[in-house]
Order: structure tokens, then C-alpha cells, then sequence
């Protein structure tokens, strides 16, 4: 299956198909590199939580 990306926007929304779609593969891997484990983001979440409910 080619990529493909949907692109919404306030008057519609269009789709990317194939190599045209690769710059939105390329930032959702540096996205997902970076992006902290579940158990650390959950962790971080309910750090959080506390933290606005003092």
C-alpha cells in the first residue's frame, strides 16, 4: 500500500498519495523518535495532574 496522508483544513480536506506523502512520513518518524515510552508519558501525565490539582 502506497502512503498516504489526509490534509483537513477549515474549507476541506485532501489526500497525499505516494511520493508526495514522503516529507509527512520523513516528520511523523522524527516525531515518533523523540517521542518519550508509553510508561514515561504516562508517568509524565499523571505528574502533571497532581501538580494542577494542588
Amino acid at each position: 500500500m502506497p502512503p498516504v496522508v489526509l490534509l483537513e483544513n477549515l474549507s476541506g480536506a485532501a489526500y497525499v498519495e505516494g511520493d508526495d506523502a514522503a516529507p509527512f512520513a520523513k516528520a511523523f518518524e522524527r516525531i515518533r523518535a523523540t517521542a518519550l515510552p508509553v510508561e514515561d508519558s504516562l508517568a509524565r501525565i499523571t505528574e502533571l495532574e497532581k501538580r494542577h490539582r494542588k
